[in-house]
């Protein structure tokens, strides 16, 4: 039997076809399938192949991956993510270790740079490169909830994870590095789902975490694991810094255009 199920929808060709030539260069030692989810025809070795013929957004996306998946624990993955050597190895040596329910997370950096923070949601961590059992995620009630079209669907299923009082984990020796695509798709995610996916995730979880928040940001917050990391996390907390970052990001991202 397959021992993990690696779950990746795609609309990159090529940024597709990198993640499956490193995963093989990889996970040698793992006996593994990658379901990709794409409008493109992608085939190969340990490739299974859904095709897609209208985009609903890249949750609907992984639910199909989920759909066609064999294996007994599923990874999801996407398309501007580097497994490293040995990592996926190391992370379901981790998964099979946890009572469950569990989820379980990478440790991340970016291109040959440093480590990038954990993030939590209400105070509860959540990992969106994740991996676990899937009787861990019937458990939960499922993979994603569909309400969701692009965002917040991870924090939402970590949080069930929590609400069931299962785990939440980070895998202390599997890493991935992160180089994420700013192009026109991640553009049009933003301007097309970002607000209603946020309105249903205030919506479902707000008034069971006792929460009250005016902005994502308050309860979308970093894990920091050193000083610079509390630093960024207070710095964060001051009145009119959040917005005035994001003035300023936008005004260099219309310059660069």
């Amino acid at each position: 039997m397959t021992d993990v199920s690696i779950l990746l929808p795609s609309i990159r060709p090529a940024l597709a076809r990198q993640r499956i030539d490193q995963f093989a260069k990889t996970a040698t030692a793992v006996d593994y399938e990658i379901v990709v989810v794409s409008p493109f025809v992608v085939s190969g070795p340990r490739v299974v192949h859904v095709q897609e013929i209208e985009r609903r957004g890249v949750i609907h996306a992984m639910n199909e991956a989920y759909r066609h998946a064999s294996a007994p624990i599923v990874l999801l993955w996407s398309d501007d993510a580097r497994p490293l050597e040995g990592s996926l190895a190391r992370m379901l040596d981790f998964v099979l270790q946890q009572a469950e329910p569990a989820l379980a997370g990478f440790r991340k950096r970016a291109p040959g740079g440093r480590e990038s923070e954990q993030w939590s949601v209400y105070g509860h961590l959540y990992v969106g490169w994740l991996c676990a059992s899937k009787a861990s995620i019937e458990a939960a009630g499922g993979l994603f909830d569909p309400e969701f079209r692009n965002y917040w669907a991870d924090p939402d299923l970590s949080l069930r994870i929590h609400e069931i009082g299962g785990r939440v984990a980070i895998c202390p020796d599997a890493w991935l590095e992160i180089d994420q695509a700013a192009d026109e798709v991640k553009q049009s995610n933003l301007s097309g789902s970002f607000e209603k996916d946020t309105e249903t995730f205030f919506g479902k979880w707000q008034s069971r975490m006792g929460r009250t928040p005016r902005h994502w940001w308050q309860v979308n917050t970093p894990v920091p694991y050193d000083l610079d990391g509390w630093i960024r996390h207070w710095l964060r907390k001051v009145p009119g810094l959040k917005q005035a970052n994001d003035i300023v990001r936008a005004g260099f991202g219309r310059a660069s255009n």
